[in-house]
């Protein structure tokens, strides 16, 4: 982010970091202590009366920062030789930046040195913002937090543990260690909207994903998903683009569906980086006596793929629900319970379902006013 100051600075100002951060990564109320050399603090007599300012620089561009009070219990050392030392406690930021200090000595000598970022030269790495006195990195508010906590985390420059994406009720997904947090922290801004963790049984929707665009540093990882509340035992998980429901075209995942487990309504599997992962009801245990075809001769089901909608005809008023699966078993459409069926058609949008070119097995389950049973199970074409 700023190397470029750093170079700039090299040979007229030093920094060296004296706390036990590891990462040099600062949060609220953290230890902060560090070494400022230069050669004209010589000339700095003891009576000179002598300020440390702190600022946050934003960007690479040495007028891109905010005056801000970045530590309390602020302590200024005495001039040894060319040196003096700064500590305090970091007051966490609302944003990100680097810590950077403005030198301001007074009579006789009036000197000002800065805004300068803290940055220790000899703990640059090439491509890499280690070394650089870091704050404000955290997840903006939203569904999903970090667990652990960003600042709980000893090294984000290379996570020592795993990182968990979790929201609360529907799912995780977990990290290996060895994540690089910091050299990728301006995506953490778009983290809201890359990351989804959808579970949504009405909608029959059960799925994670990460937008490899916007959030790439941990879309091309491996991890662990968990979605809880899955309100079936066997499935399949299909894979799709960032933002694009999955439908039975859509490719099944090998290492997802071989390493997929299903217990107590929480689904577990893994993968090979990221871009949207759907957990599908093969709905065997169901619909297994469905898949022999029983159409009734009176009762006729039809999609309409023009109008996104679907046909009923039955012989005389019925109350009942409709069905649709995948040839392979896939549940891809369900009605409301107890619909009203009037004798001849009844038309029936789907709204949200769209449903790609090809054939489906349609159930069709009703009583009669009388409390009789009528039930249809058929394949039914996909009209255009």
């Amino acid at each position: 982010m700023l190397l470029s100051m750093a170079v700039a600075e090299i040979g007229k100002i030093t920094f060296s970091f004296l706390d036990d951060d590891a990462d040099k990564v600062y949060f609220d109320g953290d230890d902060f202590e560090i070494s400022i050399t230069n050669s004209r603090f010589a000339e700095i007599p003891d009576f000179a009366p002598l300020t440390i300012e702190t600022v946050l620089f934003l960007s690479e561009s040495r007028d891109d920062y905010i005056d801000v009070d970045l530590l309390s219990n602020k302590k200024v050392g005495s001039i040894e030789a060319d040196s003096l030392t700064l500590s305090g406690n970091v007051v966490f930021p609302d944003t990100a930046g680097v810590i950077g200090v403005r030198i301001i000595a007074g009579s006789p000598v009036d000197m000002t040195i800065g805004p300068i970022p803290v940055i220790d030269s000899a703990l640059l790495e090439p491509g890499s913002d280690y070394g650089m006195a870091i704050t404000g990195v955290a997840v903006p508010e939203g569904d999903v937090v970090e667990t652990p906590s960003f600042a709980d985390v000893e090294h984000l420059f290379d996570t020592p543990d795993s990182i968990v994406f979790v929201r609360d009720d529907m799912g995780s997904i977990t990290f290996p260690p060895g994540i690089n947090i910091i050299d990728h922290r301006e995506q953490l801004h778009w983290l809201p909207d890359a990351l989804n963790i959808e579970v949504d049984g009405e909608n029959r929707d059960f799925f994670v994903e990460i937008d490899p665009a916007s959030a790439d540093f941990l879309a091309e990882e491996s991890a662990v998903v968990t979605l809880h509340n899955i309100p079936f035992t066997e499935a399949v998980v299909r894979r799709s683009s960032f933002g694009e429901a999955a439908h039975e075209e859509s490719p099944e995942d090998e290492r997802a569906t071989t390493t997929l487990q299903i217990a107590e309504e929480t689904a577990v599997f893994e993968v090979d980086g990221f871009s949207r992962y759907s957990l599908m009801d093969t709905r065997t245990d169901r619909i297994r006596e469905d898949f022999v075809d029983s159409p009734s001769r009176d009762i006729s089901l039809a999609y309409h793929g023009g109008t996104n909608a679907l046909t009923v005809r039955v012989p005389e008023a019925l109350r009942g629900t409709v069905q649709l699966f995948t040839l392979r078993g896939e549940l891809v459409y369900e009605s409301d319970e107890n619909i009203s069926f009037q004798q001849g058609k009844t038309t029936l949008l789907l709204e949200d379902t769209v449903l790609p070119r090809g054939q489906y097995l349609g159930v069709f389950s009703g009583i009669s006013a009388g409390g009789q049973s009528r039930r249809s199970t058929q394949t039914i074409p996909h009209i255009p």
